[in-house]
């Protein structure tokens, strides 16, 4: 069946109406940085729109800024017939059980094909509970071409476990995007992360990142790996990054470690504190942060930042190696 809004989504026209995010998510776009899992956020009529769209440039052969039209993805996917790609429909105005299973074959039966593996879950916040479960089996173990683009209207509707393992993009039409304010934050706030008053972006950016330590800390990941996976994240519209927050992180790590629990800004990642402050040392620590806090030095030399990730991984990861040799955490000198 021929889809509605193909037409119109393989023109620039109707994206640049676009707000919010919009420009965030383009540039992710043509830079190749494009999340295995990206939450769209809006009003249903524009988050169908953008699903669409991004879904035909994903799987357009001939575009760079946006998808030709011409080309034999393009018309494949106008004509509904692509055969990498899956959108599961609306059954009565949510997502049901068998919808995600059908999905799931979908992808068990794909899995070996060539080019990027493309779904579209529209109105993720109206899913079952069951179903919303059966799609975070599928995010937890994606397949490694597979790009899943999951839409809300009320993003606080969606499973935390799924919000934190998507990209969100908030949004909006009939407003120019702005960045007005992005240069003007320099690190974290304190009262956003111990109001609970952060964005759904910045808590869910906050929550990949601390997993991305956790992988670090236990040496689990190749430093070049893991500085392909902090590549990959983006810094949010209102200028906090992943080194923004690994260092407020690693921060709070030595801030548990030493029992000073006043300081803590992710206090309620208590789990996570605990687990991880038994990783690593007071010492090993303070070297990560200084690596992380050089990390953004250079960043702001305009340091390539593939290169830069894999210089601080790898720094970081020697350090981590010495304790793991050896080391005893939270011993002076460990």
């Amino acid at each position: 069946m021929p889809l509605e809004s193909s037409a119109d989504a393989s023109t620039a026209q109707g994206w640049s109406s676009l707000g919010g995010d919009a420009h965030r998510l383009h540039r992710a776009l043509t830079e190749g940085k494009v999340p295995q899992a990206m939450l769209l956020v809006g009003e249903p009529k524009v988050t169908r729109f953008a699903s669409t769209w991004v879904a035909n440039y994903l799987l357009c052969t001939g575009g760079e800024d946006e998808p030709c039209g011409r080309c034999e993805g393009c018309l494949q996917f106008r004509a509904g017939s692509h055969p990498n790609f899956h959108e599961v429909p609306l059954d009565g105005n949510a997502v049901k059980t068998r919808d995600i299973e059908n999905l799931q074959g979908f992808l068990q039966m794909r899995s070996h094909g060539r080019g990027p593996l493309v779904y579209i879950v529209p109105s993720l916040d109206l899913a079952t509970p069951v179903a919303a479960n059966r799609l975070l089996k599928t995010l937890e173990d994606p397949i490694s071409n597979m790009v899943a683009i999951l839409t809300a209207h009320n993003a606080r509707q969606v499973l935390p476990t799924i919000l934190s393992r998507s990209q969100i993009y908030r949004l909006q039409s009939g407003e120019p995007y702005s960045a007005s304010g992005a240069d003007n934050v320099d690190g974290i706030h304190n009262e956003e992360i111990e109001s609970g008053a952060e964005s759904d972006e910045f808590a869910a950016l906050s929550v990949r990142v601390i997993q991305w330590a956790q992988t670090l800390l236990n040496l689990a990941a190749p430093p070049l790996v893991l500085a392909n996976q902090f590549d990959k994240f983006e810094t949010l519209p209102s200028g906090e990054g992943p080194l923004d927050i690994l260092i407020a992180w690693l921060t709070d790590l030595l801030h548990y470690g030493v029992e000073e629990e006043s300081h803590l800004r992710f206090r309620s990642f208590h789990e996570s504190l605990e687990q991880q402050s038994k990783l690593t040392s007071c010492e090993q620590l303070a070297k990560l942060i200084q690596i992380a806090l050089a990390t953004k030095v250079r960043k702001g030399s305009h340091v390539v930042g593939l290169l830069n990730a894999e210089q601080m991984c790898i720094r970081m990861r020697r350090v981590q190696s010495g304790l793991h040799s050896g080391g005893s955490p939270f011993q002076a000198g460990g």
